[in-house]
């Protein structure tokens, strides 16, 4: 059973922030290979935990921003996107886009309508995606629950050393009868899995 929210697919801060040194305290190790490492912590009204992944990206950061900002990219790298489409552009940095994830016979569909903002500088490119109630952009499935809470912001920032450090927060609530334990088992084991797929597909 898998589900992955754009990025890949999950997450929201509640506060809809990426978090600080400070918020640190409240994260736990829960996975570490190589460079990569990933956080997760208790989420304030809700059983499902927030996720946190620290890495280090060899890569140019226009070619990066360039991968990571095609809606075709949560499909090529999520193997239960059935759909990712753009709604429609609002400006240069932010749009309307459009997500929908196939789940196992005898679990609805997912789907989600996001508006995704993205900034990049010489030395920085940030990627956020929050979900909007826009039922006026793309209509309720009647095969597919809508995701109302997800949300996920990724900075990547070069480092002294050339590389690039990349630091993914996110949450997701799925809805529906999922239980809770599932869920965050499933962000333990396919957003590593997400990122070393992203990682190939930059160095292509």
């Amino acid at each position: 059973m898998r589900m992955i929210i754009p990025l890949l697919l999950w997450f929201n801060s509640l506060n809809a922030q990426v978090l600080t040194t400070e918020d640190c305290a409240t994260w736990k190790l829960k996975y570490t290979s190589g460079s990569y490492k990933m956080y997760m912590r208790e989420c304030a009204n809700s059983p499902i935990k927030e996720v946190k992944i620290i890495d280090l990206f060899s890569a140019d950061l226009n070619h990066l921003a360039k991968v990571v900002s095609a809606v075709e990219t949560t499909k090529k790298i999520t193997p239960t996107c059935a759909e990712a489409r753009l709604i429609k552009p609002i400006d240069e940095n932010n749009s309307f886009q459009y997500f929908r994830y196939s789940m196992p016979m005898g679990i609805k569909d997912r789907d989600l309508v996001c508006k995704v903002t993205t900034s990049l500088t010489d030395s920085c490119y940030t990627f956020i995606s929050e979900t909007v109630d826009k039922t006026d952009l793309v209509s309720l499935r009647t095969d597919a629950i809508r995701i109302k809470n997800a949300h996920t912001s990724i900075i990547f920032k070069k480092n002294s050393f050339g590389l690039i450090e990349m630091e993914y927060v996110a949450f997701a609530n799925p809805n529906g009868s999922i239980p809770a334990w599932i869920i965050n088992l499933i962000a333990r084991k396919q957003v590593h899995s997400s990122i070393v797929k992203l990682k190939k597909m930059i160095q292509e």
